[in-house]
């Protein structure tokens, strides 16, 4: 994810240092452990919805 990314998914002003480096996006595998075994219950679903997925 780009800090460009997360700036414009962010509903206030956001100040981002120019050397900021490039979080990988979660492989599949990393999104079922989330889903199926970290957080089955969903919790995170506010900030991190399901249906989002890596391009």
């Amino acid at each position: 994810m780009t800090a460009e990314a997360v700036r414009q998914a962010t509903g206030f002003p956001l100040d981002i240092a120019d050397d900021v480096p490039y979080s990988r996006e979660p492989i599949p595998a990393e999104l079922r452990l989330i889903r199926e075994v970290i957080d089955p219950e969903g919790a995170r679903e506010p900030e991190v919805p399901s249906w989002w997925t890596p391009r």
